[in-house]
């Protein structure tokens, strides 16, 4: 529901845009979801709160 919701609030202060992406192995469009002009301008204006690379991880990490 979360994720319904966050795409419904995006979508309503334009920030991403309904798109056709196209596949080439079919031939054919399918309905999506692109980021709008004024999305990338948020983002650039908020680039230093997005975390774009994080450490690596050692080979003995376990993940659990």
């Amino acid at each position: 529901m979360g994720f319904n919701i966050a795409i419904r609030r995006l979508l309503q202060k334009k920030l991403l845009r309904e798109s056709e992406i196209w596949n080439e192995q079919e031939s054919e469009g399918y309905p999506g979801l692109a980021i709008a002009d004024e999305g990338w301008k948020w983002i650039d204006e908020n680039e230093t709160q997005f975390v774009l690379s994080r450490a690596e991880k050692k080979k003995d990490d376990v993940p659990f």
